[in-house]
C-alpha cells in the first residue's frame, strides 16, 4: 500500500467520519468552531480547477456561519510549528469532560486525552498559529485571491 493512503476498507470509516461532522455544523445550535489552515490548502489544485473553485466556496459559506472562523497561514509567514501535521484539538463545556487532541499521520491517527501535558502542548500552539495566522474576517479574501 502507497505510504498516505488508507486502506480501501478503511475508507467507508473516513466518509463515514466526514459526514458526521458535516451534520454537526448543521445542527439547529452548531458548536464553534475554529480552524487554520495553511495557505497551501487553498493553493494546491487537487481534483483540477472546477472542484477546487466548489471547495473555496464551500469554505467560504461555511466561514460565513454564525460561530464558525476559519483562519489561514500565509506562505509569507514562513514555516511553522503546524507543518509537521494537522491536529484537532476538540474542548467540551463539562469541566469533567477532559479536551481531546486527534493528530492523523501517514502512519496512522493517534487520539490524546486525559494527558494533559499533551493537550496544553497542542493548545499554547494552537494559540501561537492563531497569532500567526491571518483574521478570520478576512478568509474569503485570502481565498479568493
Amino acid at each position: 500500500r502507497e505510504a498516505g493512503r488508507r486502506a480501501p476498507e478503511d475508507a467507508h470509516k473516513v466518509v463515514d467520519s466526514r459526514k458526521e461532522r458535516q451534520e454537526l455544523v448543521e445542527r439547529p445550535e452548531p458548536p464553534e468552531a475554529f480552524f487554520i489552515i495553511d495557505e497551501a490548502v487553498l493553493r494546491r489544485e487537487v481534483g483540477g480547477p472546477k472542484v477546487m473553485a466548489r471547495q473555496i466556496d464551500h469554505l467560504v459559506g461555511m466561514a460565513k456561519r454564525p460561530g464558525v472562523a476559519i483562519q489561514v497561514i500565509r506562505f509569507s509567514a514562513g514555516a511553522h510549528s503546524a507543518m509537521a501535521g494537522p491536529f484537532v484539538h476538540l474542548e467540551f463545556p463539562a469541566d469533567n469532560d477532559p479536551d481531546v487532541i486527534f493528530v492523523e499521520n501517514t502512519l496512522g491517527d493517534t487520539l490524546f486525552r486525559d494527558d494533559e501535558d499533551v493537550t496544553a502542548g497542542y493548545r499554547e500552539q494552537f494559540w501561537t498559529l492563531e497569532d500567526l495566522a491571518t483574521p478570520a474576517d478576512s478568509f474569503e479574501e485570502v481565498a479568493k485571491s
